[in-house]
């Protein structure tokens, strides 16, 4: 009887032996299938190792509820190769609330495990708690300051925070291990340039264009980053290359025909514009631009319906009503309109009341073309009454202001004069 016993359990041991390496075959050669086929119908009572083979066979195989539903079975027990496989499942399956204990479980045991560390980040950062989520991020950091995952998630936590020179040493910090990552450079390209850091963004732009010399998004960033930066000459350089590409894109056309037009080069400015609005006729900043560019032209008035397209399109910020009305009545001026000239200049002035110098145009209209010399009078003294007396010749808008002056107080002296020779002396005494 021992003997036959023994031998039972020697068969028995053999036959355990041979299914877990059956098992451990089986997962290395990636045939989950054949796994939940062997072990979902077995009539016997999982071993804790079937049971985690099972369930990560489960989850291999696209079949995550089966996986939570078995590691649930039980779950006091689980092991910590089980928590993190029900960890990871529940975040992949998008149950942050069920996975962040035990994401913070696992943190507690293993403080250096990436995967685990990153799935937290980003449930802390999904529930708003980016400071916690820092301060994870740092913790690790502490150690090392070299792991492209966990500075790629910090530089972002970064951004979000408004902490810009951390966000943007991080991504520098990227940049220095891997020169070549232009995913990272276009990350931090473009958050340079929302933060208006023009000449950086156009520097990194600069840098990765000398080795990729036609990639797209760093022509047009670098572009953007000029035309921003009022740097005229390089956003043509970059448009234009990007056009010998064979791009015709609204982008390249609006940009090209804006920088065009500050260049005053009217006639290209009007092609590239006309080229933007077959793209987009409701564009507030390509009406604006095409008008003023018409004004300039030969037949000025065709500007006009632009600009009134323009009206209707912005959301009437002050600042944009001002130049609209302000390119209105320099257009009706020059066509010999000058009563309506005369309205948008006011128009101009109500929206930009430190703007003294629409006053000087109005009042040079009655003065020059309306020959209404009382009224060209009024609005000189009140030109020079709401002139700020402290200007800066070094600005240039301050030195124009200031030789308007000279020009208004010359011009009320000789009026003066006039009016004086017109009423004669009084030789009553």
């Amino acid at each position: 009887m021992k003997k036959t016993a023994l031998l039972f359990c020697l068969i028995l041991f053999c036959i355990t032996s041979f299914a877990q390496t059956t098992l451990h075959q089986l997962l290395a050669e990636e045939n989950y299938l054949q796994i939940i086929n062997q072990l979902s119908t077995k009539s016997q009572p999982l071993s804790k190792q079937e049971k985690y083979i099972l369930a990560l066979a489960y989850k291999q195989n696209g079949y995550p509820n089966k996986t939570i539903n078995l590691l649930l079975k039980d779950s006091v027990n689980n092991s910590l190769a089980e928590k993190k496989l029900l960890s990871s499942t529940f975040f992949n399956t998008g149950n942050y609330s069920a996975a962040k204990p035990l994401c913070e479980f696992i943190l507690q045991e293993e403080d250096k495990n990436v995967k685990n560390l990153l799935r937290l980040v980003e449930i802390l950062d999904f529930h708003q708690d980016q400071q916690k989520a820092l301060k994870y991020l740092l913790d690790y950091e502490a150690d090392d300051t070299t792991n492209f995952e966990v500075n790629k998630q910090l530089a972002a936590l970064y951004q979000k925070a408004d902490s810009t020179e951390k966000a943007i040493s991080t991504y520098r910090r990227i940049l220095k291990q891997y020169p070549d990552n232009q995913s990272i450079a276009l990350k931090l390209g473009k958050y340079l340039y929302s933060k208006k850091k023009y000449p950086e963004c156009n520097d990194l732009c600069s840098d990765f264009l000398k080795k990729t010399p036609h990639h797209r998004r760093f022509l047009i960033l670098g572009g953007l980053a000029n035309f921003e930066a009022g740097a005229h000459r390089n956003t043509l350089l970059l448009f234009k290359r990007l056009e010998a590409q064979g791009d015709s894109s609204f982008i390249s056309k609006k940009h090209l025909g804006i920088t065009y037009y500050r260049l005053e080069k009217y006639d290209k400015a009007i092609n590239y514009l006309y080229a933007a609005m077959d793209y987009n006729t409701e564009g507030p900043e390509v009406n604006f631009f095409l008008g003023s560019s018409l004004g300039q032209s030969n037949s000025p008035h065709r500007g006009i319906p632009y600009l009134l397209r323009a009206i209707d399109l912005i959301s009437p910020s002050p600042s944009t009503m001002e130049k609209v009305y302000n390119k209105l009545a320099i257009i009706h001026y020059d066509t010999g309109d000058y009563s309506t000239s005369l309205q948008y200049y006011q128009k101009a002035y109500n929206y930009s009341p430190k703007t003294s110098q629409y006053i000087y145009h109005q009042a040079a209209i009655y003065d020059h073309k309306l020959n209404d010399l009382n009224k060209a009078q009024e609005l000189y003294k009140k030109f020079l009454l709401y002139t700020p007396k402290n200007l800066d010749p070094k600005k240039g808008s301050d030195l124009y202001t200031i030789q308007l002056k000279k020009v208004v107080e010359n011009r009320l002296r000789e009026l003066d004069e006039e009016s004086f020779f017109e009423k004669g002396y009084d030789t009553s005494n």
